[in-house]
């Protein structure tokens, strides 16, 4: 089936796009990959008066003026209900068929004379999956949307009612049965309520969220529930049924290997049936299990998360405000005795903050290479993105608590408008150091009798990623660590300059004496009897 989008003949205006609009432009593609983006503008074709295939995505270069809220993405034409889609608008038209998960009927396709639309492009869902082809973690995002969403969802239904007939919509009517807002509601009271009220498709690229009082039925993708604040409370995936209230809101998780996220959105039960009035005692209840849960999430915050991560060496001195966005999007993980917390060569992106307990550490070859205590981290440059495997085995020797703080964690909070520019340069220039380390070689480039060209040694430039540069001016105090500190010992290199130190003696004056360039400190044999330096 072939849709007209524009008089024969007719000459359109078509804007330029680079990968960045592309991506602004659509929900859909809003999770792709740079190198994925610029592949499919290459696919990209003019509209110009020409039928479009109904499974095609329209993209305008600027957003037409259609009725609706700023940043909504309804995906069917049935009446909708209170709750905004909170994110950047999106220019573009017919994406729930292009995605192949079409909701109730087709989307029509936006008003050809509204006089903000100066021009348009397509792209073909054929052309769309062979790009997907060669971008593997890409087209596992898309499998696994059109998998969940048509789970539930019955691509051959021509009406609400239709679907909730199929195989699909009594999978669907079975999870909401399930589900504890409607706990004790007869069978009868949950077809009706699906099949007369009204029920929109809610399209939610990642980070977008859903607010106001409406309840929601997830269909794909994984959201957050989560305070107006940003505290995580807790994800939810498809099946779950949602009752928001203003103190909540939903948002379409952000990474990696995040996609859209699919919703249902249906009106509140207005008649006042004993059913209804269940289903209002059961939301009440989970409300207010809610509320309590978000007080017990803040006092973890407050009291656990923020102060361990203004103890770490790589957050110490950040505002307040800021560790309380990071804090909020995190939570702890819990480990036995003996049990492996990361194993040498798998993927990670986060550090892991130690809270409680002792840890093990291990090289490639097997070898204990060290043993770290509570306030220690592991994995930094995995969490500022240098990496994204790990180096070293862990292994829980007591019982443990740790504290994952992902890079995508850390890029959100950064990423919040109320996050100080001043903060976002210092960590963009602590990244380009550290890459900077890499190219130079350094430390080790720096010690004495030792070649300079390390390129080819991944030894070394695994070190320069995780080797902290700390500059001193003439006459700056530096204390040595002791070896039983949470990380553990410490080797300093001095790439640069002198430096004094003065070692207390029982039997008379501090010895003094240099340390020059290209030499090796051992912080622990030095802390018990360095009072300065």
């Amino acid at each position: 089936k072939k849709v007209p989008w524009g008089a024969a003949g007719e000459t359109m205006e078509v804007g330029q796009l680079d990968r960045e609009a592309l991506r602004q432009a659509s929900t859909a593609l809003a999770c792709l990959s740079p190198e994925c983006l610029s592949d499919l503008l290459q696919h990209l074709q003019d509209l110009d008066g020409q039928d479009v295939e109904a499974d095609s995505l329209v993209i305008w270069s600027s957003s037409p003026q259609t009725p609706g809220r700023s940043g909504s993405r309804h995906l069917t034409r049935m009446p909708t209900s209170s709750g905004p889609v909170v994110g950047p608008r999106r220019a573009a038209q017919n994406e729930a068929q292009f995605l192949g998960v079409a909701l109730v009927g087709s989307v029509s396709p936006p008003d050809k004379t509204s006089p903000c639309v100066s021009g348009a492009k397509v792209l073909s869902r054929p052309d769309f999956l062979r790009s997907l082809s060669k971008f593997p973690a890409e087209l596992t995002i898309f499998e696994r949307f059109a998998r969940e969403a048509q789970g539930f969802l019955s691509s051959s239904a021509k009406s609400w009612q239709e679907n909730l007939q199929d195989e699909a919509g009594k999978r669907l009517l079975a999870f909401i049965e399930a589900g504890k807002e409607f706990q004790g509601c007869e069978p009868e009271f949950l077809m009706q309520l699906l099949a007369n009220h009204m029920v929109s498709g809610r399209l939610l690229a990642p980070g977008s969220i859903l607010q106001g009082n409406a309840w929601y039925i997830v269909l794909a993708g994984r959201l957050q529930v989560e305070s107006p604040d940003g505290l995580l409370l807790r994800y939810a995936g498809p099946g779950e049924v949602l009752s928001l209230e203003n103190s909540l809101v939903l948002r379409a998780v952000r990474g990696k290997l995040a996609g859209p996220a699919l919703c249902l959105e249906l009106s509140q039960p207005t008649s006042n049936s004993e059913d209804v009035e269940r289903w209002r005692r059961n939301v009440q209840q989970l409300r207010s299990e809610e509320r309590e849960a978000l007080e017990r999430r803040r006092s973890w915050v407050q009291k656990v998360a923020v102060p361990a991560l203004s103890s770490t060496q790589l957050l110490a001195g950040c505002p307040e405000d800021f560790l309380q966005l990071l804090a909020g999007q995190l939570s702890e993980e819990a480990f036995q005795e003996h049990q492996e917390i990361i194993g040498c060569n798998t993927e990670g992106d986060s550090m892991l903050v130690l809270l409680e307990g002792l840890v093990e550490l291990r090289a490639k070859s097997g070898k204990q290479v060290g043993c770290i205590s509570p306030g220690a981290v592991l994995g930094e440059p995995e969490a500022l993105g240098l990496l994204s495997y790990r180096t070293a085995t862990a292994k829980a020797v007591t019982d443990c608590r740790l504290m994952p703080v992902s890079f995508q964690a850390l890029t959100n909070a950064l990423e919040h408008p109320d996050t100080p520019q001043a903060l976002k340069e210092g960590f963009q220039q602590l990244v380009d150091g550290r890459r900077k380390q890499v190219e130079d070689h350094k430390p080790l480039a720096g010690l004495m009798h030792l070649r300079a060209d390390r390129e080819e040694d991944v030894g070394a430039n695994l070190l320069a990623l995780r080797a902290e540069r700390l500059p001193l001016e003439s006459g700056d105090c530096w204390q040595p660590s002791s070896d039983s500190e949470a990380c553990g010992p410490r080797l300093s290199l001095i790439l640069r300059g002198r430096v004094e130190l003065s070692i207390s003696s029982a039997t008379g004056p501090p010895v003094e004496f240099h340390v020059r360039t290209g030499s090796v400190v051992p912080e622990g044999m030095l802390a018990a009897s360095v009072p300065s330096g």
